[in-house]
């Protein structure tokens, strides 16, 4: 028994020394001498020689292997830089009654932090961003705003300011902002009236057994009527139409029977089956093929050959698809003759999701990327043709899209180019309680994708599909770097991310005035 008591008490002395080498690891990673409390650290060291001298306590004379001894390895800076003042109530009444005494100096130790270590060991992790201020004369008031706003009281903004900052690594800047500090934006189109072959695509729906899909053929009716939807038919209605033609531009665009078909049928059939049970929600496997992989590939496929829908889509942002590459759920895609592929519209899916898309910098990153790639590899384009290039994505959520979409300002004298993100120009839900609201949106879905998406990705593949008559190198130096990893999804399942998992994101002069500071 002497013997195993012996041991013991090595044990203690050798972790009281463990606790001092933590506490002077932490110490000098995050400089709390610098900070006034030198002093803290000569008390805690005192505690750490008390504990070596614990008179252990046992009723019954047992010693219990697993009861006795907890490591002091627990007391390192994961522990100490907890915001929680119950952290050290985690661990148990380690050794229970056999260490009484133990208790107590834990106790003193608790009480010390948390007056006066916890404030500072609680600080944020900083983070340094590289702004390169030379992309454009504007990026130094817009990083002043959103540095600033990532500290606001009101979390919305404050969130709103941290993914602005994350996305300005990606040489991306928000257009809202944007234009708060100069920049004079361009009108962005509205979405064309669709026009179709109204009484054959009701002669399809009415010629099914269904209920729903007569209802449906109701519903196109309806919406001719509200001027939603235009007839493209020969009928005695449509006479007006076609000779104001000559007098008045009607904004309207055509689109075929087959893809107007398809996506009212999506949209009527769709209902949100419950993955697991009643009181579940739809897996988002459910939701992509039974909803939106029926309008998307639609949309895409059938209107021009030489686009192709693809899901799952590998982007190689370090180069080997491996360790921090990324993948979009869908992407429309276009081939230059070297089939290369190229994507012009991706899109991200979530379920039951926040309004701040867990996605939302991740699609940002990976459709920067593309572009980059886009602008490298497109033959001796002017600076006119590369400010006219636009590249579009949407944010899944459940059943609504919003759209939105980057452009590039790119000065060719200057030999600097910053890409514009445009958010959230459009939304669509599809499955309000509404069913003819339903398919006026599928049908202005279709109507943006094919006259504003596929119209840009053609103009993309113009670009690539042109012979290379010089190499364009003011366009390749002007690209910006990019990170070489990719961004990864939001981890969290709150709405907004704990205030002590987000990052303090300073730029390198400030790093630079704090570090002088602390000297």
């Amino acid at each position: 028994m002497a013997i195993m008591m012996s041991f013991y008490y090595h044990q203690i002395e050798a972790n009281s020394s463990i606790v001092e080498h933590h506490w002077e690891a932490y110490e000098a990673e995050s400089g709390l001498e610098t900070c006034g409390t030198a002093n803290i650290r000569k008390e805690f060291s005192a505690l750490a020689s008390e504990i070596g001298n614990i008179n252990i306590v046992d009723d019954n004379d047992n010693v219990n292997d697993n009861n006795l001894i907890q490591s002091f390895g627990e007391l390192s800076d994961d522990t100490l830089s907890s915001d929680d003042d119950d952290d050290f109530n985690n661990y148990g009444t380690w050794g229970s009654k056999r260490a009484v005494s133990c208790n107590t100096k834990i106790d003193r130790a608790r009480t010390m932090i948390s007056k006066e270590v916890t404030p500072i060991l609680g600080k944020r992790k900083r983070e340094v961003v590289t702004i390169d201020l030379d992309i454009h004369p504007l990026i130094a008031p817009y990083s002043n705003i959103i540095f600033a706003l990532q500290e606001h009281h009101v979390e919305e903004d404050s969130q709103r300011a941290r993914h602005l900052i994350e996305i300005l690594k990606w040489s991306v800047v928000d257009r809202d902002v944007f234009v708060e500090v100069g920049w004079r934006d361009t009108q962005l189109n509205e979405i064309s009236t669709p026009r179709t072959e109204i009484n054959l695509a009701i002669s399809v729906l009415q010629n099914h057994i269904s209920s729903k899909f007569h209802f449906a053929a109701k519903t196109l009716k309806a919406l001719e009527s509200k001027k939603k939807l235009i007839n493209n038919g020969i009928c005695w209605s449509n006479i007006p139409m076609f000779i104001g033609n000559f007098f008045i531009k009607y904004n309207y665009y055509d689109i075929d029977v087959i893809t107007v078909v398809t996506a009212v049928l999506a949209v009527v059939s769709y209902k949100p089956t419950p993955a697991c049970g009643l009181g579940s929600l739809p897996s988002e496997n459910h939701i992509k093929i039974e909803l939106w992989a029926k309008i998307l590939s639609a949309a895409v496929s059938l209107h021009h050959s030489e686009f192709l829908p693809v899901w799952e889509l590998q982007h190689l942002i370090p180069g080997n698809a491996g360790s921090g590459s990324s993948r979009s759920d869908f992407s429309a895609i276009i081939t230059n003759q070297n089939d290369t592929q190229f994507a012009f519209f991706l899109v991200e899916f979530e379920r039951d999701g926040f309004e701040c898309h867990k996605d939302d910098v991740v699609i940002v990153a990976e459709a920067t990327y593309e572009f980059n790639r886009i602008l490298s590899l497109a033959h001796s384009p002017s600076e006119e043709e590369v400010n006219q290039i636009r590249l579009h994505y949407g944010l899944v959520n459940s059943a609504t899209i919003r759209l939105s979409m980057l452009e590039p300002v790119y000065d060719e004298k200057r030999l600097k180019l910053v890409y514009i993100r445009h958010e959230n120009i459009f939304s669509f839900n599809l499955h309000t309680h509404d069913p003819e609201t339903n398919i006026e949106n599928a049908l202005k879905l279709i109507t943006y994708l094919r006259e504003t998406v596929c119209t840009d990705g053609m103009r993309i593949w113009s670009l690539l599909q042109r012979q290379p008559i010089k190499f364009n190198y003011k366009l390749k130096i002007s690209l910006p770097k990019l990170p070489n990893k990719a961004v990864k999804s939001r981890p969290f399942k709150t709405k907004h991310t704990p205030k002590d998992k987000r990052p303090k994101y300073v730029t390198e002069d400030e790093m630079e005035e704090s570090s002088n500071e602390s000297q």
